[in-house]
């Protein structure tokens, strides 16, 4: 076997289109007949005494460029298509995990509001409750800022409105009398001292 037909077959330079053999002659200072054959053009390339290894290089060269503009294949097509399809299918799967959520946020803030604007119904038994917390602590004779009586520990779990009611039940049950006295929270907008009789 000549050196050039080992050359032929360890380098295959038919991989490479004209073009690229005619830049491989360029680079190497061999002139080619540009109406010769490729065959020819090879033949040429490979008994011109050309090292080994620098063949080998340009030969890599050339060729990764020629790849490099082919046109993708039906395979990396096919590869592409996929990885869209598996794309829009995780982006809908996030916009329906989007909207779930939404809706959950949603379903949440209406029972915060529901939450807030609940009022649990006034008890009677809060109001006994509370009027025997306050005639506890207003001794007979004695008497009470209403500042200091909504500052009683025992009502301070029971609303304002509710302890004006307990108040307004005693004055009119008779258990209290009643001053305007120098409180800033004053019932009914003039009563701020109570008066145990």
């Amino acid at each position: 076997m000549s050196t050039a037909n080992k050359r032929e077959s360890l380098i295959d330079l038919n991989k490479l289109t004209v073009k690229y053999l005619e830049e491989i002659a360029k680079e190497c200072g061999i002139s080619l007949n540009k109406s010769s054959k490729k065959s020819e053009k090879i033949r040429k390339i490979a008994s011109a005494g050309i090292s080994e290894e620098k063949l080998k290089k340009l030969f890599e060269k050339y060729l990764s460029k020629y790849e490099s503009t082919k046109k993708p294949t039906k395979s990396s097509k096919t590869q592409s298509n996929s990885l869209i399809s598996s794309l829009e299918n995780k982006i809908y799967l996030l916009e329906q995990q989007v909207k779930y959520l939404m809706s959950k946020m949603e379903g949440v803030e209406n029972k915060a509001d529901d939450i807030k604007a609940f009022k649990p119904p006034e008890k009677k038994g809060d109001l006994r409750d509370i009027e025997e917390i306050i005639i506890s602590k207003i001794p007979q004779g004695a008497s009470m800022a209403i500042d200091e009586l909504i500052q009683i520990k025992e009502l301070q779990e029971f609303s304002m409105k509710l302890i004006e009611q307990a108040i307004i039940e005693l004055i009119n049950g008779n258990i209290f009398n009643v001053l305007e006295g120098p409180s800033t929270q004053k019932i009914k907008g003039n009563i701020g001292r109570l008066v145990r009789k």
